[in-house]
């Protein structure tokens, strides 16, 4: 057996990146909350910039997430396609 790795296919990768956004977009978010439930319950202040840059990071890996979970649909939807068309080109 070769010492060859594999490499996964496009898909798997992008439904993983978009895992990954998913999963940080809820993590900032999460901040986002803890911040102003800290903030509510101390009195002290987060910083409105703080709150609202987080929350435009939370909205961009959330629309990341959702941009390669469409891609990775749409291109295996494609692919499928295209095996239909080759496989009546055949017959």
């Amino acid at each position: 057996m070769s010492g060859r790795r594999r490499s996964r296919p496009r898909q798997v990768r992008r439904l993983g990146a978009a895992l990954a956004c998913a999963v940080g977009a809820v993590a900032v978010l999460g901040a986002i909350f803890s911040g102003v439930v800290y903030e509510v319950t101390s009195g002290a202040s987060v910083g409105l910039y703080a709150t609202v840059a987080l929350l435009f990071v939370g909205f961009a890996l959330s629309g990341t997430a959702m941009l390669l979970t469409l891609q990775s649909l749409v291109s295996g939807r494609h692919r499928r396609l295209d095996n239909v068309v080759s496989i009546e080109d055949r017959v």
